[in-house]
């Protein structure tokens, strides 16, 4: 019988793997690209280790001229080369950018190996097979896995499954095994460090597990003789003397594993120490050091639990079931106290700290996703059992009646439906980025890399924002300006520094009261002066004929980055257009030499009228019309304008968007003053005259993005695509002087 039921997992297995390959292909299926914001960039460490036979050092194609160390962790690259070598021996057609796209799949299809292995080591076999439905089905996967998904997810979900199969199998083990199981976790705990920076967290767990299995021995032994604490502590230390061997020795293999593969020093672990040991309170090295601000929405602390927690499966309904399954598992580890069930417990309160609100950062979600369907196939499968022992009590004989086949198989197949349909409708929504920004960005970006792989230089650089940077060397082999590796440096340091590279870094920043203030980010951008890579070419849209002129300048003359073609995307040109028309007037209304402030607002219909005394009891706006006027005696005087700044008042920090502005003028204005009305939520909360600004305002320059390159002599359109949804600009060096 065993037999049998050993070919039946095999044939579940792969049905789910299947299942599971069809749901996280539908949202890349309709894409020609890679579909994550960072896989362009191991795209280009698999491109580069492909080419050079070995690990990649540098990357040639990010911030050009200079390029960028690659991070040693490269599992994941290294195996896309070991798969594509292996097909392509097979079938020569096939390029190493079919297995990259298809990389995500595959591996998330070999997950539900080990998550089926760690629920049976746990719970037997009915958890196996649950864990694997529940993995199979998770939602917040998808996106990570689909088509085209090069991140590291894949890699990291795959083996953060086996390190945790393998530590489970180590908190089992016993005086025969311990060998084994010692051996088998250390491998898997270093080929996991080799994949992610990290995978760190898995040793806290690690860490933590040891304490409560210590914890709980010590504490055996105490009650029994409450003055003996060293015997205690001999007891707890002695009874579980070679399994805390066994502990030990995993760390030492993974370390030599981990520090061979990337030529690392085992000093890692001190930095890992003092991390940990900030976290809790205790701060080594004298003091916290510069803060910097968490702008990247990955970084941020998640609000609540729920915001992590509820992206699983999204659904309410579905996510309160899995919920359910996993507070079984819990209510049962505390019960039981083994050492797999302390395991359980210390990597949930690990998990739980990584995304903890006001302290965790939001993108350890996916550290969740290989323990939260073992924990509720653990539970579901508790559940089963304990329904399954209440049918043979007579009290519970009722339960038997609803031991049929048919009633049992409608029942799986409607909370089997419930979960795929759950999936399936949350892969049709997932898009890639090129989509974030419109429908359509994706095959217009493919047109536009079609056309610079045919027509530009292998030395050329290309300008584009960040968030595409990526995407362009790994679709392109061409050289960017900036992309998604982040580089940060003090003002006042790096330009000291000529070994400093690269120049200019992609953020600057000044420290006042121990934080970072951040060009760009919690700093306003300035004018005519190096902001950093990063705002300097997000401005590029916005920026005048003379404003662009100079970046291009300044990066070609003092940094060596001579910038060849700019590419603006249709959110670039969108926002450009919004900049001009919305919060560029702003701080030139706000500029404006203050003549009165209201005394009393009132509204009229759709009339606001605004009482500044002396002359001014009665300034009106009429928003139907569009007018602003100065009405008395009967008689109306048009003001020079007026101006709606809408504001929020917890973002005002002198940064460029703080406030947008509706700006109105008249064609023959009578008073030579503007009027500024000041909205909060939808309140007029206060109004201003102004010294009038029309003139200023209507004289303002287009940005490039929306203005008829013909007319600027650096600047040549060479390409738009066909749906206008990207623009590329030749520049033209010799006329820059």
């Amino acid at each position: 019988m065993g037999r049998y039921w050993k070919w039946a997992i095999v044939v579940y297995l792969l049905a789910m793997m299947w299942l599971s390959f069809s749901i996280v292909s539908i949202p890349g299926e309709r894409y020609d690209t890679l579909t994550t914001s960072d896989s362009g960039w191991v795209y280009d460490e698999a491109k580069v280790i492909n080419s050079t036979n070995g690990l990649a050092e540098t990357n040639p194609w990010s911030h050009a001229p200079y390029g960028w160390k690659f991070e040693p962790q490269q599992l994941q690259p290294l195996l896309a080369v070991m798969i594509y070598r292996g097909v392509h021996a097979l079938s020569p057609s096939v390029s190493l950018m079919d297995v990259v796209r298809f990389y995500g799949p595959f591996l998330f299809c070999l997950t539900l190996i080990p998550v089926y292995l760690t629920a049976r080591e746990l719970g037997g076999r009915a958890a196996g097979i649950f864990a694997v439905f529940f993995m199979a089905t998770m939602v917040s996967t998808i996106y990570w896995h689909k088509i085209g998904a090069f991140d590291r997810e894949p890699t990291i979900t795959l083996f953060a499954s086996w390190t945790f199969y393998g530590l489970v199998r180590l908190f089992k083990t016993n005086r025969e095994t311990l060998a084994r199981d010692t051996l088998l976790a250390g491998l898997l705990m270093g080929l996991f460090l080799f994949c992610w920076t990290g995978a760190l967290y898995i040793t806290a767990a690690l860490a933590l597990g040891i304490i409560f299995v210590l914890l709980l021995a010590f504490g055996g032994k105490l009650m029994k003789r409450f003055d003996d604490l060293y015997g205690a502590a001999y007891h707890a230390i002695k009874t579980h003397f070679q399994f805390l061997l066994g502990c030990i020795a995993v760390l030492v293999i993974a370390t030599i594993v981990y520090c061979g593969l990337t030529g690392l020093s085992p000093n890692f672990w001190i930095g890992f120490s003092t991390t940990m040991l900030g976290y809790l309170g205790i701060p080594l090295g004298g003091g916290a050091g510069i803060a910097f601000p968490r702008y990247a929405s990955e970084m941020q602390a998640p609000s609540s639990l729920n915001d992590v927690i509820g992206s699983f499966y999204r659904d309410p309904l579905i996510t309160n079931i899995v919920l359910l399954f996993v507070g079984v598992t819990l209510i049962l580890c505390i019960w039981k106290r083994q050492r797999p069930h302390l395991l359980l417990l210390a990597t949930l309160i690990v998990l739980l700290a990584l995304i903890w609100p006001g302290k965790g950062q939001a993108r350890f979600e996916r550290v969740w996703w290989p323990f939260v369907p073992v924990m509720a196939g653990l539970g579901a499968a508790t559940i089963v059992r304990w329904l399954r022992d209440l049918s043979f009590d007579p009290n519970w004989e009722w339960l038997k009646s609803f031991q049929r086949p048919l009633l049992v198989l409608v029942v799986v197949l409607f909370f089997s439906a419930a979960f795929f349909y759950n999936a399936v409708s949350a892969a049709r929504v997932t898009t890639p980025p090129t989509e974030w920004h419109g429908i359509g960005l994706d095959p217009a970006l493919m047109e536009a890399f079609d056309w610079i792989q045919t027509n530009t230089s292998e030395n050329d650089i290309i300008s584009i924002q960040w968030s595409f940077g990526h995407l362009l060397t790994g679709a392109t082999d061409r050289m960017t300006v900036v992309d998604g590796t982040e580089v940060t440096a003090q003002e006042g340091t790096w330009e000291n520094n000529p070994s400093f590279t690269p120049r200019p870094p992609d953020y600057i920043y000044y420290v006042k009261n121990g934080r970072a203030y951040m060009y760009g980010v919690n700093e306003g951008a300035r004018a005519y002066t190096v902001n950093g890579r990063r705002p300097d070419i997000q401005f590029f849209p916005y920026s005048t004929e003379n404003e662009l002129r100079w970046y291009l300048k300044t990066y070609r003359d003092e940094y060596g980055v001579c910038i060849d073609y700019i590419l603006f995307t249709i959110d670039e040109i969108s926002n450009a257009y919004k900049y001009y028309q919305y919060w560029e007037p702003v701080p030139i209304l706000l500029g404006s030499p203050e003549l009165r402030s209201t005394t009393s607002i009132t509204q009229e219909g759709n009339k606001l009228v605004f009482n500044f005394g002396s002359g001014r009891e009665r300034v009106v706006v009429d928003q139907n019309a569009g007018r602003a006027y100065v009405e008395s005696g009967g008689s109306q005087q048009e003001l020079d304008g007026f101006a709606f700044l809408f504001y929020n008042p917890s973002l005002i920090g002198g940064r460029r968007f703080d406030y947008s502005a509706q700006f109105y003028s008249p064609s023959s204005p009578a008073i030579d003053e503007t009027l500024l009305v000041f909205v909060n939520n939808n309140q007029v909360t206060q109004a201003k005259l102004v010294e009038g600004v029309s003139a200023e305002v209507s004289n303002r320059e287009l940005p490039v993005a929306i203005r008829d390159v013909g007319g600027i002599d650096f600047l040549d359109e060479v390409f738009t695509s066909s749906n206008q949804y990207v623009r590329i600009y030749k520049v033209n060096h010799s006329v820059i002087t």
